[in-house]
């Protein structure tokens, strides 16, 4: 009876300690993969949960629900699919001023540039002082 009993118990624990195992394994491909970008806070994980909540209220509590139910949500392949269509849905950064344009600056005292010396500023002729 006994025996029976710890075989029926292994049977029955078997499916969740693979699923349980398959859950660690992707876990840590993906943080192998991403690093420190998928922790809490992090660039990936941040992008993800934007795009996340980007879905209408409902439809985002569904789709967390099911990547925790599946455990999806730690698949590598799931993780850089969802980071590469944050990435291409989401805003840019901001551009780092580096002051004007040296193209557009000319001195306080400068006259006015003809239209040929606009349209062709590398002709010795378009630049002569007549």
């Amino acid at each position: 009876m006994d025996l029976y009993a710890e075989t029926n118990r292994e049977a029955l624990e078997a499916p969740y300690n693979m699923w349980a195992d398959l859950q660690a394994k992707w876990v840590q491909e993906t943080k192998d993969e991403f690093g420190t970008a998928i922790e809490p806070g992090g660039r990936v994980i941040t992008s993800i949960g934007r795009l996340i909540d980007s879905f209408p209220p409902k439809m985002a509590s569904e789709f967390r629900e099911a990547m925790d139910l599946t455990g999806v949500g730690s698949h590598p392949a799931f993780v850089r699919a969802f980071a590469n269509i944050a990435e291409r849905l989401s805003e840019g950064t901001p551009v780092a001023g580096r002051g004007p344009s040296p193209l557009g600056q000319k001195a306080p005292d400068a006259a006015p540039k003809s239209i040929a010396q606009i349209m062709y500023p590398k002709n010795p002729s378009a630049n002569d002082e007549r």
